[in-house]
């Protein structure tokens, strides 16, 4: 199943990602290691193998919004 994100500047998309996306994760606590998605580490993989992970910025006003539709 193929899901498109949307990349955005200051509320204009810059870049549209398609395919069998995932998250990275991130650390939220330290101490017990809990662990939740990180929606600017962007994952795509074809037949279950990772193809390629994108970093997108933490900057202000730079966005991840998935399309729907």
């Amino acid at each position: 199943m193929s899901d498109t994100f949307s990349i955005r500047v200051d509320g204009c998309e810059i870049a549209r990602i398609t395919g069998s996306v995932s998250f990275g994760k991130r650390c939220v606590d330290r101490i017990s290691g809990k662990m939740e998605d990180d929606p600017h580490i962007m994952r795509i993989a074809h037949n279950e193998k990772t193809v390629v992970v994108f970093y997108v910025s933490t900057a202000d006003g730079v966005a991840v919004q998935k399309v729907e539709g």
